[in-house]
């Protein structure tokens, strides 16, 4: 599934789930590349980036714009590349013409903190998240975008309706879970 929701109170496993997954891409193929936007200062996955060359991490809105415009210059490129050598996915790529896209991994953790960004960064952040939402999954990009309560008024509707997977974890009871998964 290449993009998911990850929902869930404060201690209720995100974090040790979203631990789970980046060790298992990893595991899978060590050369690819992560990139985490952690807007509580990096603490819950510097021991990770310590360790791994591949995976990366931003704490700040302004930088988590600029990481997502890298990505999507990634994106383009990728597909220019698809494009001109006429095959469909990386993996034709590859065993056609022996181009190496390693598939990328982009999560963002505690995603309420894009709203509170300054209106031109929550523009390009948005922009960008909704575009590689909806374009990047076949050019191996991923996006697991977590948050306490990813409601319409924390996820653009785009965006969230191009997530292929909804994970829920413990929510606080005061919280319609059909409002989380866009039921409502």
């Amino acid at each position: 599934i290449p993009h998911r929701i990850i929902a869930g109170e404060t201690g209720s496993g995100k974090t040790n789930f979203i631990s789970s997954v980046i060790y298992q891409f990893l595991f899978a193929n060590p050369s690819r590349q992560i990139y985490i936007v952690d807007f509580q200062a990096g603490l819950h996955y510097q021991f990770i980036v310590d360790q791994q060359p591949t995976v990366q991490m931003v704490t700040q809105n302004q930088d988590c714009a600029k990481l997502l415009n890298d990505l999507w210059n990634t994106h383009e490129k990728r597909r220019q590349e698809m494009l001109t050598n006429r095959v469909r996915n990386l993996t034709d790529l590859k065993a056609k013409h022996g181009i190496i896209n390693n598939r990328i991994l982009l999560i963002i953790d505690e995603a309420f903190y894009i709203k509170t960004a300054e209106r031109d960064v929550k523009k390009t952040i948005e922009t960008h998240l909704n575009n590689l939402a909806a374009q990047s999954r076949v050019t191996g990009i991923h996006i697991i975008y977590c948050s306490q309560t990813p409601t319409s008024d924390i996820i653009d509707s785009q965006t969230s309706n191009n997530m292929g997977e909804k994970v829920i974890f413990r929510i606080n009871s005061s919280t319609d879970s059909n409002r989380l998964l866009g039921e409502a």
